[in-house]
C-alpha cells in the first residue's frame, strides 16, 4: 500500500500515465542508463496492467520488481545496482555541472 492505497490495477495505470507524461516532458534528455531504467519500470507497469484484473491487487513479486527498477538493489555480491531514481539524480547533477561550466566559459 502507498498512502493507504493498494497497489492495484488502477495504481499501475495511474503510475504508467505519470511515467509516460514524464517521458514526454524530459525523455529527450535521458542518458542511456536512465532510459534503460525507465524502460524497466515501464515494462513492469505494463505487465502489471496486463496481468491484473480490475480491482485486483498487483502480484507482490511484480511490485517488488518495479520497486527495484525504481530504487535499485544489491546484487548477489553485495554491489549496488542503481535504479531509475539514481540515474535521474545523476543526470540532473551532470546537467547542472555542465550548465555551470558552459556559463563560466562564456564569462
Amino acid at each position: 500500500m502507498i498512502d493507504g492505497k493498494p497497489k492495484d490495477r488502477d495504481w499501475a495505470l495511474a503510475f504508467l500515465a505519470e511515467l509516460n507524461a514524464f517521458n514526454i516532458d524530459g525523455g529527450l534528455f535521458f542518458t542511456e542508463e536512465l532510459y534503460n531504467s525507465f524502460g524497466e519500470v515501464r515494462a513492469g507497469l505494463l505487465r502489471a496492467v496486463d496481468e491484473t484484473g480490475p480491482g485486483a491487487v498487483v502480484a507482490p513479486a511484480l511490485t517488488d520488481k518495479i520497486r527495484k527498477a525504481i530504487y535499485g538493489w544489491k546484487d548477489e555480491k553485495g554491489r549496488t545496482v542503481p535504479g531509475l531514481s539514481t540515474h535521474l539524480k545523476d543526470d540532473l547533477g551532470s546537467y547542472r555541472a555542465t550548465t555551470l561550466q558552459r556559463r563560466l566559459a562564456r564569462e
